[in-house]
C-alpha cells in the first residue's frame, strides 16, 4: 500500500468527526485563545493523539 493509500484512509476515518467539528465551530464561535468549548469537544479515532500532542508552547501569552 502506498503512502498516499495509507493517508487517504487515515483521512477518510476522520472526514464527517472534522466536518462535524468545523461546522459546529461555525456555529459556536469563540473569541481567539478563548476556545474553551471547542478545546473540551472530543472526538474517537486518530484526532485524540493528533489533540492530546497539541501544544501551546511558543504562543504569547
Amino acid at each position: 500500500m502506498s503512502n498516499k493509500q495509507v493517508a487517504e484512509q487515515a483521512f477518510d476515518r476522520v472526514e464527517q468527526n472534522l466536518r462535524d467539528l468545523s461546522r459546529w465551530m461555525y456555529e459556536n464561535p469563540e473569541l481567539g485563545y478563548e476556545e474553551f468549548e471547542a478545546s473540551a469537544r472530543k472526538y474517537d479515532g486518530d484526532l485524540d493523539t493528533v489533540i492530546a500532542n497539541w501544544t501551546a508552547e511558543g504562543l504569547d501569552s
